[in-house]
């Protein structure tokens, strides 16, 4: 088993219960384009921020979290705010409904290749199938490090 594999297969042992820490788009240098950030905090609430050209801020979702399996959380967005300046984008948004419905998203870990080379990442699976991204993100999400 190589270094990487090994990563792969002590993230789903580590995270199988939750995938507390901060976490990034594990998308190589496109991330100077786009990126996202997650946090999934010990006590069941969560941010999404998502990023455009060289870091400015697009926008903002808060949810909560929970474990209900292995390698599966439900998640229920609270709050989305948008910050980016597109007033087309804005119009659309401001008609975004929240929903009480919490979602189940079933995870798992595997190596992305990216121009910077591949990373271990967490990405949804959706009919047995892992995706190439992870729940409302674009991307998968490469942890980045505990709550501190």
């Amino acid at each position: 088993m190589t270094e990487d594999e090994m990563d792969v297969f002590h993230s789903r042992q580590r995270f199988h219960n939750g995938p507390i820490g901060h976490w990034s788009s594990a998308s190589g240098t496109f991330g100077i384009v786009m990126s996202d950030t997650w946090e999934f905090r010990p006590d069941g609430t969560g941010t999404y921020n998502e990023y455009g050209p060289f870091g400015g801020s697009r926008g903002e979702t808060q949810f909560d979290w929970k474990s209900t399996g292995d390698c599966q959380i439900a998640c229920k967005i609270t709050s989305i705010v948008w910050t980016e300046d597109d007033e087309t984008e804005k119009e659309a948004d401001e008609e975004e409904t929240i929903s009480d419905c919490w979602v189940t998203v079933d995870y798992d870990f595997q190596l992305v290749n990216t121009d910077g080379g591949a990373i271990g990442a967490m990405c949804s699976v959706h009919d047995g199938k892992i995706a190439d991204h992870f729940w409302i993100s674009f991307d998968p999400a490469s942890y980045s490090g505990p709550i501190s």
